[in-house]
């Protein structure tokens, strides 16, 4: 009995994930939102792409949360690939 790592990156633009943030309008975000600037500086938004194609099988799945239209594209590519 076998198990397969599957790694999915959730990858949105920096101003993406400052409008959700401001609509989440959580505690835990207050800090980075009071300062965002400084906050995105210390956060690498680039997808890990040595990861994609490493020894030319997918090792990673990239799941583009930048709308809902994005969102279900790669939720379909994604379970797609998955069911082969």
């Amino acid at each position: 009995m076998g198990a397969e790592l599957i790694l999915i990156w959730v990858s949105a633009p920096a101003a993406v994930c400052y409008d959700r943030m401001k609509q989440r309008n959580s505690d835990r975000d207050s800090l980075k939102l009071l300062d965002w600037q400084e906050y995105v500086k210390k956060i690498d938004f680039n997808t890990p792409n040595e990861l994609v194609e490493a020894n030319g099988v997918d090792q990673l799945f990239v799941f583009d949360n930048t709308n809902a239209e994005t969102g279900q594209e790669s939720l379909r590519y994604i379970l797609e690939k998955l069911g082969e």
